[in-house]
Protein backbone atom coordinates (compact mmCIF):
# COMPACT_ATOMS: atom_id res chain seq x y z
CA UNK A 1 0.00 0.00 0.00
CA UNK A 2 1.17 3.49 -0.97
CA UNK A 3 -0.13 6.73 0.39
CA UNK A 4 -0.87 9.20 -2.85
CA UNK A 5 1.65 12.21 -2.29
CA UNK A 6 -0.92 14.84 -2.92
CA UNK A 7 -3.43 13.57 0.53
CA UNK A 8 -0.28 14.37 2.94
CA UNK A 9 0.93 17.47 1.55
CA UNK A 10 -0.41 19.88 3.88
CA UNK A 11 0.76 17.73 6.78
CA UNK A 12 3.98 17.27 5.50
CA UNK A 13 4.76 20.85 4.81
CA UNK A 14 4.13 21.54 8.37
CA UNK A 15 6.43 18.77 9.44
CA UNK A 16 8.71 19.07 7.04
CA UNK A 17 11.50 20.75 9.29
CA UNK A 18 11.63 18.16 12.15
CA UNK A 19 12.75 14.56 12.81
CA UNK A 20 12.05 12.31 16.08
CA UNK A 21 15.16 10.10 17.10
CA UNK A 22 14.31 9.75 20.74
CA UNK A 23 10.77 9.99 22.12
CA UNK A 24 11.34 9.37 25.69
CA UNK A 25 10.70 12.69 27.81
CA UNK A 26 6.87 12.10 25.82
CA UNK A 27 4.27 11.96 28.51
CA UNK A 28 1.09 11.06 26.96
CA UNK A 29 -2.35 11.74 27.46
CA UNK A 30 -4.53 8.39 27.86
CA UNK A 31 -8.21 8.86 26.87
CA UNK A 32 -11.51 7.17 28.44
CA UNK A 33 -12.71 4.80 25.46
CA UNK A 34 -15.53 2.16 26.20
CA UNK A 35 -13.57 1.34 29.39
CA UNK A 36 -10.37 1.02 27.60
CA UNK A 37 -7.30 3.62 28.13
CA UNK A 38 -6.46 4.81 24.69
CA UNK A 39 -2.99 6.80 23.82
CA UNK A 40 -2.23 7.81 20.11
CA UNK A 41 0.92 9.44 19.76
CA UNK A 42 2.62 11.13 16.46
CA UNK A 43 5.84 10.67 15.69
CA UNK A 44 7.28 12.87 12.02
CA UNK A 45 11.13 12.57 10.37
CA UNK A 46 12.69 15.11 7.91
CA UNK A 47 15.85 13.30 6.61
CA UNK A 48 18.23 13.79 3.73
CA UNK A 49 20.56 11.17 3.57
CA UNK A 50 23.91 11.45 1.00
CA UNK A 51 23.07 7.72 -0.45
CA UNK A 52 20.16 6.44 1.08
CA UNK A 53 20.48 3.38 -1.21
CA UNK A 54 23.68 2.29 0.48
CA UNK A 55 25.81 2.24 -3.39
CA UNK A 56 29.14 2.11 -3.56
CA UNK A 57 28.37 2.78 -7.55
CA UNK A 58 26.34 5.89 -7.75
CA UNK A 59 25.70 8.08 -4.31
CA UNK A 60 22.31 9.27 -4.42
CA UNK A 61 21.05 11.74 -2.37
CA UNK A 62 17.27 12.46 -0.99
CA UNK A 63 15.22 14.18 1.45
CA UNK A 64 12.78 11.57 2.97
CA UNK A 65 9.62 12.54 4.72
CA UNK A 66 7.92 9.66 7.60
CA UNK A 67 4.99 10.58 9.05
CA UNK A 68 4.06 7.70 11.73
CA UNK A 69 1.05 8.08 13.86
CA UNK A 70 0.10 5.26 16.24
CA UNK A 71 -2.24 3.98 18.99
CA UNK A 72 -2.08 1.93 22.26
CA UNK A 73 -5.58 0.27 23.70
CA UNK A 74 -5.05 -0.88 26.79
CA UNK A 75 -6.62 -2.31 30.12
CA UNK A 76 -6.08 -3.07 33.53
CA UNK A 77 -7.99 -6.16 35.25
CA UNK A 78 -6.98 -6.26 38.94
CA UNK A 79 -3.32 -7.58 38.04
CA UNK A 80 -4.38 -8.83 34.42
CA UNK A 81 -3.39 -6.42 31.43
CA UNK A 82 -4.35 -6.60 27.72
CA UNK A 83 -3.02 -4.29 25.16
CA UNK A 84 -3.50 -3.86 21.44
CA UNK A 85 -1.01 -1.57 19.40
CA UNK A 86 -1.35 0.04 15.99
CA UNK A 87 1.53 1.91 14.02
CA UNK A 88 1.67 2.62 9.83
CA UNK A 89 4.96 4.21 8.59
CA UNK A 90 4.55 6.34 5.68
CA UNK A 91 8.11 7.07 3.91
CA UNK A 92 8.46 9.49 0.94
CA UNK A 93 10.99 9.60 -1.16
CA UNK A 94 11.44 13.59 -2.44
CA UNK A 95 13.86 12.60 -5.79
CA UNK A 96 12.63 8.92 -6.02
CA UNK A 97 8.61 8.26 -5.77
CA UNK A 98 9.18 4.79 -6.78
CA UNK A 99 11.36 3.86 -3.09
CA UNK A 100 7.97 5.25 -1.06
CA UNK A 101 6.54 2.63 0.82
CA UNK A 102 4.12 2.44 3.67
CA UNK A 103 4.66 -0.06 6.52
CA UNK A 104 2.15 -1.40 9.57
CA UNK A 105 2.96 -2.87 13.00
CA UNK A 106 -0.10 -4.42 14.92
CA UNK A 107 0.14 -5.80 17.91
CA UNK A 108 -1.56 -7.59 21.35
CA UNK A 109 -0.64 -8.57 24.04
CA UNK A 110 -2.24 -10.41 27.46
CA UNK A 111 -0.73 -10.01 30.66
CA UNK A 112 -2.60 -12.99 33.51
CA UNK A 113 -1.87 -13.12 36.83
CA UNK A 114 -3.08 -16.28 37.41
CA UNK A 115 -2.27 -16.68 41.45
CA UNK A 116 0.79 -16.17 43.36
CA UNK A 117 2.70 -18.78 41.82
CA UNK A 118 1.66 -18.58 38.32
CA UNK A 119 2.13 -15.87 35.68
CA UNK A 120 1.00 -16.17 31.73
CA UNK A 121 2.31 -13.41 29.08
CA UNK A 122 0.98 -14.51 25.51
CA UNK A 123 1.80 -11.57 22.49
CA UNK A 124 1.46 -11.28 19.19
CA UNK A 125 2.79 -8.91 15.84
CA UNK A 126 1.89 -8.67 12.71
CA UNK A 127 4.43 -6.77 10.31
CA UNK A 128 3.37 -5.93 6.48
CA UNK A 129 7.04 -3.61 5.67
CA UNK A 130 9.18 -3.03 2.78
CA UNK A 131 12.89 -3.42 2.54
CA UNK A 132 14.56 -0.70 1.26
CA UNK A 133 16.63 -0.54 -1.67
CA UNK A 134 20.57 -1.31 -0.59
CA UNK A 135 19.26 -2.79 2.83
CA UNK A 136 19.03 -6.62 3.96
CA UNK A 137 18.53 -8.77 0.49
CA UNK A 138 19.78 -6.28 -1.60
CA UNK A 139 23.25 -4.86 0.31
CA UNK A 140 25.18 -4.20 -2.50
CA UNK A 141 22.81 -4.27 -5.24
CA UNK A 142 20.09 -1.54 -4.82
CA UNK A 143 20.62 -0.87 -8.42
CA UNK A 144 18.83 -3.79 -9.39
CA UNK A 145 15.79 -3.00 -7.67
CA UNK A 146 13.37 -0.76 -9.02
CA UNK A 147 11.37 -0.53 -5.46
CA UNK A 148 11.69 -1.83 -1.77
CA UNK A 149 10.36 -5.15 -1.77
CA UNK A 150 7.37 -6.03 0.49
CA UNK A 151 7.27 -9.40 3.52
CA UNK A 152 4.92 -9.40 5.64
CA UNK A 153 5.62 -11.06 9.28
CA UNK A 154 3.87 -13.24 11.36
CA UNK A 155 5.22 -13.10 15.21
CA UNK A 156 3.80 -14.95 18.89
CA UNK A 157 5.10 -15.96 22.13
CA UNK A 158 4.00 -17.78 24.84
CA UNK A 159 6.16 -17.48 28.14
CA UNK A 160 4.90 -18.97 31.78
CA UNK A 161 6.42 -18.39 35.13
CA UNK A 162 6.52 -20.53 38.24
CA UNK A 163 7.05 -18.94 41.51
CA UNK A 164 6.11 -15.94 43.54
CA UNK A 165 7.09 -12.67 42.80
CA UNK A 166 9.20 -12.42 46.04
CA UNK A 167 10.28 -16.06 45.35
CA UNK A 168 14.28 -16.71 45.58
CA UNK A 169 13.98 -18.99 42.68
CA UNK A 170 11.59 -18.65 40.15
CA UNK A 171 11.60 -20.82 36.01
CA UNK A 172 10.42 -19.03 33.00
CA UNK A 173 9.14 -21.35 30.15
CA UNK A 174 8.67 -20.04 26.69
CA UNK A 175 7.81 -20.88 22.78
CA UNK A 176 7.90 -18.60 20.52
CA UNK A 177 7.05 -19.07 16.41
CA UNK A 178 8.25 -16.54 13.60
CA UNK A 179 6.76 -16.94 9.95
CA UNK A 180 8.28 -14.35 7.09
CA UNK A 181 6.54 -14.25 3.42
CA UNK A 182 7.95 -11.87 0.49
CA UNK A 183 6.03 -10.62 -2.08
CA UNK A 184 7.25 -12.78 -5.60
CA UNK A 185 9.57 -10.60 -7.53
CA UNK A 186 10.31 -12.24 -11.01
CA UNK A 187 12.73 -10.52 -13.81
CA UNK A 188 10.91 -8.38 -15.62
CA UNK A 189 10.63 -6.93 -12.07
CA UNK A 190 14.26 -5.93 -12.13
CA UNK A 191 16.94 -3.79 -13.78
CA UNK A 192 18.75 -6.79 -15.33
CA UNK A 193 18.15 -8.75 -19.14
CA UNK A 194 15.03 -10.28 -19.93
CA UNK A 195 16.06 -14.43 -20.14
CA UNK A 196 13.01 -16.01 -19.98
CA UNK A 197 13.77 -17.88 -17.04
CA UNK A 198 10.20 -17.76 -14.63
CA UNK A 199 11.98 -17.32 -11.24
CA UNK A 200 10.66 -16.28 -8.28
CA UNK A 201 13.53 -14.23 -6.81
CA UNK A 202 12.23 -14.04 -2.76
CA UNK A 203 10.81 -17.51 -2.68
CA UNK A 204 13.96 -18.94 -1.23
CA UNK A 205 13.88 -16.68 1.58
CA UNK A 206 10.97 -17.46 2.93
CA UNK A 207 10.81 -19.28 6.08
CA UNK A 208 9.26 -20.49 9.53
CA UNK A 209 10.71 -20.97 12.79
CA UNK A 210 9.82 -22.94 15.99
CA UNK A 211 11.57 -22.26 19.28
CA UNK A 212 11.47 -23.15 22.68
CA UNK A 213 13.25 -22.33 26.09
CA UNK A 214 13.56 -22.28 29.74
CA UNK A 215 14.90 -19.84 32.16
CA UNK A 216 16.17 -20.72 36.17
CA UNK A 217 16.24 -17.22 37.83
CA UNK A 218 17.89 -17.16 41.25
CA UNK A 219 18.20 -14.42 43.60
CA UNK A 220 21.25 -13.40 45.23
CA UNK A 221 20.52 -10.29 46.76
CA UNK A 222 17.79 -7.58 47.03
CA UNK A 223 18.91 -6.40 43.83
CA UNK A 224 21.12 -9.05 42.34
CA UNK A 225 19.80 -12.24 40.53
CA UNK A 226 21.74 -14.97 38.39
CA UNK A 227 20.13 -16.67 35.57
CA UNK A 228 20.47 -20.01 33.85
CA UNK A 229 19.19 -20.65 29.96
CA UNK A 230 18.77 -22.91 27.60
CA UNK A 231 16.96 -22.78 23.63
CA UNK A 232 16.56 -24.14 20.96
CA UNK A 233 14.87 -23.65 17.58
CA UNK A 234 14.10 -25.29 14.21
CA UNK A 235 14.48 -23.08 11.10
CA UNK A 236 12.65 -24.10 7.86
CA UNK A 237 12.86 -22.80 4.87
CA UNK A 238 9.25 -23.03 2.41
CA UNK A 239 10.78 -22.84 -1.78
CA UNK A 240 14.44 -23.83 -2.37
CA UNK A 241 15.20 -23.10 -5.81
CA UNK A 242 16.11 -25.54 -8.73
CA UNK A 243 19.46 -27.02 -7.21
CA UNK A 244 19.22 -25.35 -4.57
CA UNK A 245 19.56 -27.36 -0.61
CA UNK A 246 17.28 -25.99 1.97
CA UNK A 247 18.91 -23.49 5.15
CA UNK A 248 17.14 -25.40 7.29
CA UNK A 249 18.91 -25.39 11.09
CA UNK A 250 18.68 -26.37 14.22
CA UNK A 251 20.29 -23.69 16.70
CA UNK A 252 20.82 -25.11 19.97
CA UNK A 253 22.37 -22.26 22.90
CA UNK A 254 22.58 -22.04 26.44
CA UNK A 255 23.35 -19.13 28.96
CA UNK A 256 24.82 -18.05 32.23
CA UNK A 257 24.33 -14.51 33.59
CA UNK A 258 23.96 -12.33 36.38
CA UNK A 259 21.81 -8.93 36.64
CA UNK A 260 21.67 -6.18 38.75
CA UNK A 261 19.77 -3.13 39.45
CA UNK A 262 19.32 -0.55 41.95
CA UNK A 263 23.18 -0.44 42.65
CA UNK A 264 24.66 3.53 43.25
CA UNK A 265 25.66 3.91 40.14
CA UNK A 266 25.03 1.28 37.65
CA UNK A 267 22.82 -1.48 36.38
CA UNK A 268 23.38 -4.42 33.67
CA UNK A 269 23.39 -7.79 32.69
CA UNK A 270 26.35 -10.18 31.57
CA UNK A 271 25.36 -13.50 30.15
CA UNK A 272 27.81 -15.40 28.70
CA UNK A 273 27.12 -18.74 27.11
CA UNK A 274 27.66 -21.35 23.64
CA UNK A 275 25.49 -21.75 20.32
CA UNK A 276 25.92 -24.13 17.86
CA UNK A 277 23.77 -23.98 14.71
CA UNK A 278 23.58 -27.10 12.38
CA UNK A 279 22.32 -27.70 9.14
CA UNK A 280 20.08 -30.51 7.64
CA UNK A 281 22.65 -30.18 4.26
CA UNK A 282 26.28 -32.02 5.80
CA UNK A 283 27.93 -29.78 3.11
CA UNK A 284 26.76 -26.14 4.61
CA UNK A 285 29.22 -25.09 7.25
CA UNK A 286 27.99 -25.14 10.75
CA UNK A 287 29.25 -23.01 13.48
CA UNK A 288 29.27 -22.79 16.81
CA UNK A 289 30.65 -21.27 19.83
CA UNK A 290 31.48 -18.83 22.68
CA UNK A 291 28.74 -16.28 22.96
CA UNK A 292 27.71 -13.36 24.70
CA UNK A 293 25.37 -10.32 25.53
CA UNK A 294 26.43 -7.84 27.75
CA UNK A 295 24.58 -4.50 28.62
CA UNK A 296 25.51 -1.88 31.80
CA UNK A 297 23.92 1.29 32.33
CA UNK A 298 26.33 3.52 34.14
CA UNK A 299 24.94 6.92 35.30
CA UNK A 300 27.76 8.72 37.46
CA UNK A 301 25.39 11.83 37.74
CA UNK A 302 21.92 11.97 37.75
CA UNK A 303 21.53 13.91 35.01
CA UNK A 304 23.95 12.11 32.68
CA UNK A 305 24.78 8.36 31.65
CA UNK A 306 26.51 6.35 29.52
CA UNK A 307 24.68 3.31 28.16
CA UNK A 308 27.19 0.19 26.66
CA UNK A 309 26.15 -3.01 25.09
CA UNK A 310 27.75 -6.34 22.97
CA UNK A 311 26.94 -9.35 21.59
CA UNK A 312 28.15 -12.41 19.76
CA UNK A 313 25.86 -14.12 17.73
CA UNK A 314 24.33 -16.35 14.81
CA UNK A 315 21.30 -14.96 12.53
CA UNK A 316 20.04 -16.30 9.25
CA UNK A 317 21.67 -15.06 6.02
CA UNK A 318 20.67 -12.57 3.86
CA UNK A 319 21.46 -13.52 0.56
CA UNK A 320 24.84 -14.63 0.32
CA UNK A 321 26.21 -17.47 2.29
CA UNK A 322 24.40 -19.86 5.04
CA UNK A 323 24.40 -17.99 8.25
CA UNK A 324 25.99 -14.60 9.84
CA UNK A 325 27.81 -14.32 12.65
CA UNK A 326 27.61 -10.95 14.40
CA UNK A 327 29.78 -9.26 16.40
CA UNK A 328 28.64 -5.94 18.10
CA UNK A 329 30.01 -3.27 20.38
CA UNK A 330 27.53 -0.22 21.00
CA UNK A 331 28.31 3.03 23.13
CA UNK A 332 26.03 5.86 24.20
CA UNK A 333 26.17 9.01 26.20
CA UNK A 334 23.23 11.03 27.48
CA UNK A 335 23.50 14.48 29.19
CA UNK A 336 21.05 16.65 30.84
CA UNK A 337 22.23 20.06 30.13
CA UNK A 338 18.87 21.92 31.39
CA UNK A 339 15.32 20.80 32.18
CA UNK A 340 14.52 20.88 28.58
CA UNK A 341 17.46 20.40 26.26
CA UNK A 342 19.67 17.31 26.47
CA UNK A 343 21.95 15.78 23.96
CA UNK A 344 22.94 12.22 23.12
CA UNK A 345 26.11 10.75 21.57
CA UNK A 346 26.40 7.53 19.85
CA UNK A 347 29.09 5.05 18.47
CA UNK A 348 28.70 1.68 16.75
CA UNK A 349 30.89 -0.89 15.27
CA UNK A 350 30.17 -4.64 14.29
CA UNK A 351 31.73 -7.43 12.20
CA UNK A 352 29.56 -9.44 9.94
CA UNK A 353 31.54 -13.37 8.77
CA UNK A 354 29.11 -14.66 6.55
CA UNK A 355 29.46 -18.68 6.61
CA UNK A 356 30.08 -20.57 3.42
CA UNK A 357 31.17 -17.31 1.83
CA UNK A 358 34.49 -15.84 1.57
CA UNK A 359 32.53 -12.14 2.77
CA UNK A 360 33.58 -10.66 5.91
CA UNK A 361 31.94 -7.12 6.70
CA UNK A 362 33.11 -3.86 9.27
CA UNK A 363 30.22 -1.36 10.05
CA UNK A 364 30.89 1.64 11.85
CA UNK A 365 28.42 4.56 12.90
CA UNK A 366 28.22 7.78 14.93
CA UNK A 367 25.75 10.07 15.95
CA UNK A 368 24.71 12.89 17.67
CA UNK A 369 21.47 14.49 18.82
CA UNK A 370 19.82 17.20 20.68
CA UNK A 371 16.74 17.06 22.01
CA UNK A 372 14.11 19.86 23.31
CA UNK A 373 11.49 19.15 25.18
CA UNK A 374 9.13 22.18 24.30
CA UNK A 375 6.20 20.77 26.24
CA UNK A 376 4.76 18.04 28.15
CA UNK A 377 3.83 16.15 25.04
CA UNK A 378 6.09 17.49 22.17
CA UNK A 379 9.29 16.59 21.48
CA UNK A 380 11.65 17.95 18.56
CA UNK A 381 15.01 17.11 17.95
CA UNK A 382 17.91 17.36 15.63
CA UNK A 383 20.36 14.38 14.92
CA UNK A 384 23.66 14.05 12.76
CA UNK A 385 25.07 10.48 11.98
CA UNK A 386 27.71 8.89 9.69
CA UNK A 387 27.46 4.75 8.61
CA UNK A 388 30.12 3.31 6.52
CA UNK A 389 30.87 -0.54 5.57
CA UNK A 390 34.05 -1.87 4.57
CA UNK A 391 34.25 -5.35 3.30
CA UNK A 392 36.55 -7.52 1.43
CA UNK A 393 33.92 -7.58 -1.52
CA UNK A 394 33.92 -4.25 -3.12
CA UNK A 395 30.36 -4.15 -4.05
CA UNK A 396 28.87 -4.53 -0.53
CA UNK A 397 31.11 -1.02 0.35
CA UNK A 398 29.53 1.89 1.46
CA UNK A 399 29.28 5.70 2.96
CA UNK A 400 25.85 7.17 4.36
CA UNK A 401 25.99 10.72 5.94
CA UNK A 402 22.42 12.21 7.53
CA UNK A 403 21.25 14.77 8.95
CA UNK A 404 17.57 14.63 10.47
CA UNK A 405 15.09 17.13 12.03
CA UNK A 406 11.92 15.64 14.04
CA UNK A 407 9.19 16.11 16.39
CA UNK A 408 7.42 13.90 18.30
CA UNK A 409 3.67 14.52 19.81
CA UNK A 410 0.88 12.84 21.74
CA UNK A 411 -2.48 14.27 22.53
Amino acid sequence: MKFCRKSTVVFIAFLQFFAITYSYAIEPHNFKLQGFEFTPQIKATQRYSDNFANSNISDEGSWLTTISPSFELSKNYNLNRIQFNYQITNVNYWSSQDDDYTNHKLSALTFLDLDVRHRLNISADYLNEYEERGTGYSIGFAEILKEPTASETLQSQIRYNYGAKTAQGNVELRYSFEQIKWDSLFIDELNLPQTGTDLDFTANREYKQHKIGTTFFYKTGAYTKISFSVDTSEVEYQHPRPNEELLDSTLTSAFVGVEWQGSALTTGYVRLGYSSKEFDYSLYEDTDGFRWQVGILWTPLTYSNFDFSTSKSVSEAKGQGSSIENTDYHLSWQHQWLDRIATKLTAGYSEDDYGDSERYDDNTSYSATIYYKMLRNLDISATVANSDRKSNINTVEYQENIIEFGISASF
